[in-house]
């Protein structure tokens, strides 16, 4: 059995299942609007590291184009979604596929293999 301050004692394989599950999902990450500039007459669109040479950045404008992740180091990514609700929702569906397989993955292990994923995703509550 694991105790711990962190996690109270468990007394079945489906209360450990759940609980590397709840350690294992990943945090939403950063979701901004993606950007792109815009002619203010021709109306004709640039991403901001494609701008034709010799531009005028007055002739330009910022437009909102839908939003997308940004990971620490500032950089977006992902598919462009209409509102933030969606992005984060996607994040959220690709979350809950990921922890359906790990559960199957986690029912089939050997008693072995199935400590060592507890030992590695609730060191915190083994450890304590």
């Amino acid at each position: 059995m694991i105790t711990g301050e962190r996690i109270e004692i468990m007394n079945t394989k489906e209360q450990l299942i759940l609980a590397i599950l709840e350690a294992s999902r990943c945090p939403c990450p950063d979701v901004v609007p993606a950007i792109r500039m815009q002619h203010k007459v021709t109306g004709k669109q640039h991403s901001i590291f494609g701008m034709p040479f010799g531009y005028k950045s007055e002739d330009y404008e910022t437009v909102t184009i839908g939003y997308v992740f940004r990971d620490k180091s500032g950089t977006t990514y992902g598919n462009v979604s209409k509102t933030p609700q969606e992005r984060k929702a996607s994040h959220e569906e690709l979350e809950n596929a990921k922890a359906t397989s790990f559960i199957n993955e986690l029912q089939k292990m050997t008693n072995e293999q199935f400590q060592s994923q507890v030992n590695y995703w609730l060191k915190e509550a083994v450890n304590a």
